[in-house]
Formats: C-alpha cells, structure tokens, sequence
C-alpha cells in the first residue's frame, strides 16, 4: 500500500512536469511572429499553439455544424468552415466561433459565408478528442449531415474528400467573417498535479507512521 501511494505520487510529479513542458510552449509559442500558411509551407503540428494567417477561399459546401456548444447557457454550434488555400490543393479547417441555435434541433441556423478570397488570421489548436462513451460505431452526423456532434479527421475526409489533418485553426475574436469568439486559453493545471502529489505522498507517510507505530507497539512473542 505504500508503495502503491509513493507510486501514485511520482508518477503526479511526472504529470506536472509533462504539463510544465506544455503550457511553457503554449506560452512561449504565443509570443512569436504570425506564421503564414501555404500551399507548400507551414506543417500545422509544428505550429500548435502558434499564431496563423491563412489566405484563401471558404468552401460554405463543405462546412459543418459542431453541436453541443454553449455560451451563457445558450444552445448552439461552433461553425467549421474549410479554406482551401490560394494556390489550391490544401485546404485547412477553421473553427470560426459560435452560433446559437435556432430552438428547433430540425432546422439549423443561417450561416454567412464569403465566397471572395480572405485572410484570416487564427491560433492552431489539436482537434477535440471523442468522448470514450461514444461507441466506435456512432457516426458524428447520425442525426444531421450538416451538424455533427463530434468532429471525425478521418470521417470527414472520407465525406469530403478532405484532408485536414489533426488541427484546427481557431479564428482571432474582432476578425472578420467569424462569429462569436472567447476562446479558454490553455490552462495546463500544473498546481492540481502538485496538489495530488502531496496527497499521495501524505497517505504514504500517514501509513508509515501507522505501520511503525503498531510495529513498535506490537509485544515480542513470548513476552509476558
């Protein structure tokens, strides 16, 4: 038991520093110079965390609908809306805010979208995970084609034929063509690592103290 609780609190210590590592990057990425994607140029999984500016043109047929997003407790989606990049032959996702819905979960919310080219300007982020209660056979658009609620790399590629990788960009509030936008920026809870590490070191050193006080208490045998 104590060496499960010491085990327990190494491997907490192991999780902040993991965290440190991210939010350092997360942090440090923030403050360097806008990179600008391309057709040829710019690896969005080196970018992460790194400020974008995206040339292009929106695809609004190719555009989705996330479900299940909030704001001040209202009902909405988050607006997915693909740019294939000026030069053509890659596209990259941007997530361009939130909208509410309209009360009725059968009829969707107009959506404004430029056909000209734009510039949009964004943070690279990594695709939300899949909730692992949601079974490997549940497609993200089983209730609506254009409002999934979860997003699928691979599932929309196979829809659209479209590879947009494992990123996303998230669109910079007071930008054009985007919607409502408070982006959380990335908080790596570094100090609720810390806080369970104590803890378990504590229960390590609270059984110590139990076990060698009972030990010590404990009368040799054939005592009288």
């Amino acid at each position: 038991m104590i060496a499960a609780f010491i085990a327990l609190g190494y491997w907490q210590v192991n999780r902040a520093e993991e965290k440190t590592a991210l939010q350092d990057a997360y942090d440090s990425a923030g403050k360097k110079p806008v990179t600008e994607i391309t057709k040829q140029a710019g690896d969005l999984a080196q970018l992460l965390y790194h400020r974008v500016r995206l040339v292009g043109h929106f695809e609004p047929q190719n555009q989705i609908l996330l479900d299940n997003q909030t704001h001040d407790t209202t009902a909405g989606f988050h607006v997915l809306t693909p740019i294939r990049l000026a030069g053509e032959g890659r596209h990259v996702m941007v997530n361009r805010g939130w909208i509410p819905g309209t009360g009725n979960r059968k009829v969707l919310p107009m959506v404004d979208t430029p056909v000209e080219q734009v510039v949009i300007s964004g943070v690279v982020v990594a695709l939300p995970s899949r909730s692992p209660l949601i079974g490997d056979d549940v497609k993200p658009d089983v209730e609506n084609p254009l409002a999934w609620f979860y997003f699928d790399s691979a599932y929309y590629q196979q829809q659209k034929n479209i590879a947009i990788g494992n990123y996303w960009v998230q669109q910079e509030p007071d930008t054009e063509h985007g919607f409502h936008r408070e982006w959380r920026h990335y908080d790596a809870k570094v100090s609720m690592h810390i806080g369970y590490a104590i803890m378990w070191f504590s229960f390590a050193v609270i059984m110590s103290v139990i076990y060698l006080s009972i030990s010590i208490s404990r009368k040799p045998d054939g005592a009288s």
